[in-house]
């Protein structure tokens, strides 16, 4: 059954507003009709993507939405969330195949990939989506590879192309982006909100103050701002109970591994191995890789390759960079 990929985009157009309303930012919820347009068009071309980008940018939201969007059109969208025991499900699914992906958490990562490919190419067949969030979870270091490669071969082996988005806020899977990237599997980056969609988020939630200053701390995450909302707009609070704590653990991380740094321009403090692998385990640092699902902005924070995952992460330690 052929799925139809613009009337999920003018589902989403249409109703997103409507239909997601996440509990964290007060029901507010801004869509991003530029990402999801890319994301379609990706699938429709028959690759499978790898999203992934800052903690925070907002994927697991938008992908959520998507699969209520999906239901409400009649088109199969299951969402799946591996970071929940057992894990959350979004979206219509037949109980056998729902049976199958309770059990994905369990399965070493060969026979996760496996199971599922088999898994979307049988949603695929009664047009449908599957969206696999934290494909990585549970495994070993270095393991998001075997799940990668399982999935390509055994679609290969079938000789179709399943409609399946794999999904990672696991910074150091990022490492492995050279061989991850597959065939027709490639990584997709969901990037922070434009100025104009953060303005539009936090002027929702009320804010009131300078946005060019909100934006200028978070450089449009939309994870930040809802955080900075819940504490009633104190920024300073934020920054003391949320973000220096962070930065202190990784300037500690930093002179254990006795990593000095006098240049924080992401570009070469992702060059450092020391430094870069501390810096993705605190999911400071993010590798920039793949397609770009939506725009990158040109800053000081970000450079070619590397990109600090928030703005203010670099303020901070320029305030306690560390000297040789």
């Amino acid at each position: 059954m052929a799925i139809s990929f613009q009337g999920l985009l003018r589902g989403y157009e249409t109703a997103s507003r409507m239909l997601c309303r996440p509990p964290r930012s007060r029901g507010v919820y801004v869509p991003r009709v530029g990402v999801v347009s890319r994301l379609l068009h990706l699938l429709e071309k028959g690759i499978i993507p790898i999203v992934y980008g800052p903690r925070g940018a907002g994927k697991s939201t938008l992908l959520r939405c998507l699969a209520n969007v999906g239901a409400r059109y009649g088109i199969r969208v299951v969402y799946v969330s591996l970071y929940t025991s057992p894990p959350v499900a979004v979206g219509e699914l037949p109980a056998a195949l729902e049976r199958r992906l309770q059990r994905l958490a369990e399965r070493d990562a060969r026979r996760r990939g496996t199971e599922i490919a088999s898994l979307a190419l049988e949603l695929s067949r009664l047009g449908g989506i599957l969206v696999v969030d934290g494909f990585d979870v549970g495994l070993g270091e270095g393991e998001a590879g075997g799940v990668v490669r399982a999935v390509y071969e055994y679609s290969m082996a079938r000789g179709t192309v399943p409609h399946l988005v794999l999904v990672t806020s696991d910074a150091p899977v990022l490492q492995q982006a050279s061989s991850l990237q597959v065939g027709n599997v490639v990584f997709a980056l969901v990037w922070h909100m434009g100025r104009a969609e953060h303005e539009r988020l936090v002027r929702e939630l009320g804010y009131t103050g300078d946005v060019d200053e909100l934006y200028r701390l978070t450089g449009g995450s939309p994870h930040a701002a809802v955080s900075i909302a819940e504490l009633d707009w104190d920024v300073e609070a934020w920054l003391e109970a949320v973000v220096r704590p962070m930065v202190e653990e990784a300037v500690a991380e930093l002179a254990r591994l006795g990593v000095y740094l006098d240049n924080l321009d992401p570009d070469y403090v992702g060059s450092r191995p020391a430094a870069r692998y501390a810096l993705l385990r605190k999911n400071m640092l993010t590798r920039l890789v793949g397609v770009r699902l939506s725009e990158v902005p040109r800053a000081d924070w970000i450079g070619s390759r590397w990109a600090w995952q928030l703005p203010v992460y670099k303020m901070l330690l320029e305030e306690k960079v560390i000297r040789r």
